[in-house]
């Protein structure tokens, strides 16, 4: 059984999830947060288009 995939397309947002108010100063620790959810997000996103143990 043959597969051919020609184009695989995908479109990423922010969530924002945790974007404080303009007026309001960010906590110190949330840079750090954002920066761990978007890691696994990507981490994530690789897992789910690579191919492992697949033979040709």
């Amino acid at each position: 059984m043959s597969v051919h995939v020609d184009e695989l397309h995908t479109d990423l947002a922010a969530s924002g999830s945790l974007q404080a108010p303009a007026d309001e100063p960010e906590a110190p620790w949330v840079p750090e947060i954002r920066w761990q959810e978007a890691r696994c997000r990507s981490d994530w996103l690789a897992r789910r288009v690579s191919a492992v143990d697949f033979d040709d």
